[in-house]
């Protein structure tokens, strides 16, 4: 058994049944692969609205790190609306709490993409054409 509870031995399991799992796996790898490329291409798509100077590297991380995180959100948001209407009631009754909520799982999410967003801002200084690090 696996940490999900799914004997996925291709031995012991039917065929539609390992399509099934691995499809349904799909739910969180293929969320988790888009917010990785987007912390990655994020940065240096707006590198250039900032200027080329060590501020300008840390502003550009602190951005980048504040759009992912709202984008976070939003994702768990939208998977949290999927599963059930009740979330649209639960945000008009405890505003603050579901914001807090959210603004938490943003942030946990915050392990997987951070250190890309790091790297990637860091990185920046290459690309500048009149500034030399």
């Amino acid at each position: 058994m696996n940490p999900m509870g799914v004997d996925i031995n291709p031995n012991d399991v039917a065929r539609d049944e390992a399509i099934d799992w691995v499809l349904s796996a799909g739910g969180v790898v293929v969320p988790l692969i888009i917010i990785c490329v987007l912390a990655v291409w994020v940065p240096r798509r707006i590198g250039a609205l900032f200027p080329e100077t060590a501020g300008g590297l840390i502003l550009n991380g602190v951005v980048t790190a504040a759009l992912m995180l709202t984008l976070a959100m939003g994702y768990f948001w939208a998977a949290y609306a999927l599963q059930s209407d009740a979330i649209f009631q639960l945000i008009g009754d405890v505003p603050l709490q579901s914001f807090l909520h959210f603004l938490r799982l943003g942030m946990l999410s915050a392990f997987l993409w951070g250190p890309l967003v790091v790297l990637s801002a860091a990185n920046q200084h290459r690309h500048w054409k009149e500034n030399t690090w």
